[in-house]
This record gives structure tokens, C-alpha cells and sequence, in this order.
């Protein structure tokens, strides 16, 4: 019974840093993140979001290739109106420091130029992207990991310290 219980005490404390470290992660979305989006032809927007916590922050473009590649796709991020952040031109990220406040996102797509502008429905002009913006883990989540999963090992290295290992080895 004593064993069991050591186990089910390591499973417990090998999984908290991991549900802290992915709480963290996957709060950190603050734009996009959503399901694939879908253009047919040529697509332009502006989108407006807001910041809350300051920190580092990481924008994600992805072209998903499917059902057809992009021409061109570009994503630009904006503090405001005129503060441009940073600029993706097909897949790719970048890292910025973010402080609260609102900010833009502007996407351009255009798939299948010949047809782009087209009134006729072609599945050749179809194309899937996904775009994020999301908060970097800190340097603390990932000491905080470090020393639970140090913990759990010298925990179990003190408890196994007192057994008699000589019982262990069999000589055939």
C-alpha cells in the first residue's frame, strides 16, 4: 500500500508544474488562435485588440497550403495607428514587448491571382491560414517547472536511500 501511494504522491507532483506551465500558455492568447480561416480569392482586414498585461509577446502568420498556396500573404501588427511592430510576409513569427493598450492587426491574402478578383467560384482560389498572438512563457514558469520536477527526483532518490539494494541483484 506504501507503494502506491508514492506513486500516486510522484504522479501528483510530476503533473502541477505541467498544468502551471500550460494554464500559462494557453491563457497567453490574446488575438486569433481560432480555427484555420479561409480566403477565396483576395482578403484585407483590420482588426482591433487590446493588451492588458505587459510582457513579451509572440505573432504567429501560418499559410496552411490547403486547399492551395497562397500568392501572397503578409500579417502586420500595429500599436495604435501608426506604430508599426513588426511585419510577416508569408510563414512566419516575430517576438515584441507589449505594454496594455490597443492594438492592430492587419492581414492582406490573395490566392490564385488570375481569378482573384473574378466573380466565378473556383476551388483553385481557395486557401486556409491561421494567425495568433500570444504571450511568451516567462523565465519564473519555466524555473518553477525546473525545480518541481528537481524536487520530485531528490524526493525520490531521499526515499529510496534506506533500502537494501543487495535483495535487488539476483546472481544467476
Amino acid at each position: 500500500m506504501k507503494g502506491i501511494k508514492r506513486i500516486i504522491v510522484s504522479l501528483m507532483l510530476l503533473a502541477m508544474p505541467g498544468l502551471v506551465l500550460a494554464e500559462g500558455m494557453g491563457s497567453g492568447i490574446v488575438y486569433g488562435g481560432e480555427s484555420p480561416r479561409f480566403v477565396y480569392g483576395f482578403d484585407a482586414y483590420i482588426d482591433s485588440f487590446s493588451i492588458d498585461q505587459a510582457g513579451v509577446y509572440e505573432a504567429t502568420l501560418v499559410d496552411f497550403q490547403f486547399p492551395n498556396e497562397f500568392d501572397y500573404i503578409g500579417f502586420m501588427l500595429t500599436y495604435g495607428a501608426v506604430d508599426k511592430i513588426g511585419v510577416i510576409e508569408g510563414s512566419g513569427s516575430f517576438t515584441f514587448m507589449a505594454d496594455p493598450g490597443i492594438y492592430n492587426a492587419v492581414f492582406v491574402g490573395l490566392v490564385n491571382s488570375d481569378l482573384a478578383f473574378v466573380d466565378i467560384i473556383d476551388t483553385t482560389a481557395i486557401g486556409t491560414y491561421g494567425v495568433q498572438v500570444a504571450l511568451v512563457p516567462e523565465l519564473e514558469t519555466w524555473l518553477m517547472m525546473i525545480f518541481g520536477i528537481g524536487g520530485i527526483v531528490y524526493w525520490v532518490r531521499r526515499n529510496e536511500g534506506g533500502k537494501d539494494k543487495s535483495s535487488a541483484l539476483t546472481v544467476v
